[in-house]
């Protein structure tokens, strides 16, 4: 067997692997903040900001007095300015149609975690490819993406699906993006920056599909961008830019965002941002060559500047 064929059977190989190593999720049950979504999802209580639809924006300390009395959520010791409230419809509503499916039945939410993989990893395998990558190279590719240890948590964690569902809505837009200027469909380009919006929906770091694809349409690789007139990419970049400032605004302006040591955001914490952002770009790199998970070092921090520069 040889040609398209042979690829395809190759990349279905790869992902079963990646698939396989991920199996043992399926026993894990729910943990740590799976259960608080859970009260919420089969409205076991009633929590101040929480929702089926929102089940991220764990509130603050100010809008959790009143349970904060009953039941003792947060430590005594919190911070009064202590804050950790994320806006992300769409990874809270793949939630909720777990729920919707499979009630409170863990086993059910960890094998949409594997499905949303599978598909991610498919996905990725056709950008790389659309980008020209030879199909060994785009194989290995996927390889790496799917067997490394970065993606346990993501894939195995109910409630860390959202950056899975954000990876998966980004490699879907640059994906159609790249197909549809190539081929200089602009419908595809709406499309595109609608998928890039979904992937803002499930986590910030969305925002990066919304950055990929402006600085694609204006800095196209040779041949990619050819189907679209020079207009019309400007003014899809300058689009793909309003999204994002305009998600920004709002982001802001309702409350969102974190006043947490373990949430350090750029406009309200620059300097530890930059600080984890700058152990984060090489230990995350080397994980992915390595069998050392990246997670360990927010069990063990004194390790991370180490292991950052080793």
């Amino acid at each position: 067997m040889s040609g398209p064929a042979a690829g395809r059977w190759k990349l279905a190989a790869v992902v079963l692997l990646a698939l396989l190593l991920h199996a043992p999720s399926l026993r894990w049950g729910f943990f740590a903040d799976d259960y608080g979504q859970q009260i919420v999802l089969r409205g076991l209580a009633e929590h101040p900001t929480m929702r089926p639809w929102s089940l991220y924006d764990f509130g603050s300390l100010a809008s959790m007095a009143e349970l904060q009395a009953e039941t003792g959520a947060l430590p005594f010791w919190t911070s009064p300015a202590w804050s950790v409230r994320f806006f992300r419809p769409i990874a809270s509503s793949s939630l909720a149609l777990d729920h919707a499916l499979f009630g409170g039945w863990a086993p059910g939410y960890h094998l949409s975690g594997l499905v949303l993989f599978a598909l991610l990893l498919a996905a990725a395998h056709a950008l790389y490819r659309a980008l020209d990558l030879p199909p060994r190279a785009a194989l290995l590719a996927v390889a790496v993406l799917g067997l490394e240890d970065g993606t346990v948590l993501p894939v195995g964690w109910p409630a860390n699906r959202n950056g899975l569902v954000e990876a998966l809505f980004t490699t879907l837009a640059l994906l159609v993006l790249v197909r549809g200027a190539r081929a200089g469909r602009r419908a595809s380009v709406g499309a595109a920056l609608a998928l890039a919006a979904a992937a803002v929906l499930a986590k910030e770091s969305g925002l990066g599909a919304l950055a990929l694809a402006g600085f694609f349409l204006l800095r196209p690789p040779a041949g990619a961008g050819e189907g679209l007139s020079r207009r019309v990419r400007a003014g899809s970049a300058a689009a793909a830019g309003l999204l994002a400032g305009a998600y920004l605004a709002f982001f802001l302006a309702a409350g969102y965002g974190a006043a947490s040591v373990f949430y350090p955001l750029p406009w309200s914490a620059p300097l530890a941002f930059a600080g984890r952002l700058a152990v984060l770009g090489p230990v995350g790199a080397a994980a992915m060559l390595t069998p050392i998970p990246s997670d360990l070092f927010v069990l063990y921090p004194a390790f991370a500047g180490p292991a950052a520069f080793a």
